[in-house]
């Protein structure tokens, strides 16, 4: 919605390394063609691990309204960023209208974490925006 020319596409692969065996197949050459055909760039594409936050990551992902941020931190400062997104996750967790949160670092640059937080209607996520 803020981004109207923006899409997001999310994969759940049994492991990394099937990520990776799709990339190698015979399919991939089809699939990229497909998204150059409907994309200025070819996309770019992070991976994580969601072994134990699998079930925050379902909860989100079928939410009616998706808020997503990426998070860089500095190298020095990752405990904080933890320790904020911690204090700051129940802050949000209180508001009206949440569902859900999930976070984890990308595997391919682990200082950057993608935060997603799960709305009831993106007329609560909106009316939030504004306070």
């Amino acid at each position: 919605m803020d981004w109207e020319d923006t899409l997001v596409i999310y994969t759940i692969w049994d492991s990394l390394l099937r990520s990776h065996d799709f990339i190698k197949s015979p399919a991939y050459p089809d699939f990229v063609a497909a998204l150059s055909a409907l994309c200025p760039e070819f996309p770019k594409t992070t991976h994580t691990e969601i072994e134990s936050l699998g079930k925050d990551l379902q909860e989100v992902m079928t939410s009616p309204c998706i808020e997503m941020a990426p998070l860089t931190a500095k190298k020095d400062h990752i405990g904080i960023l933890y320790h904020n997104f911690k204090t700051a996750g129940k802050m949000i967790a209180a508001a009206p209208g949440y569902v859900g949160q999930f976070m984890n670092n990308q595997i391919e640059a682990p200082y950057t974490q993608w935060s997603l937080v799960a709305w009831e209607s993106m007329k609560v996520k909106c009316r939030l925006r504004r306070i």
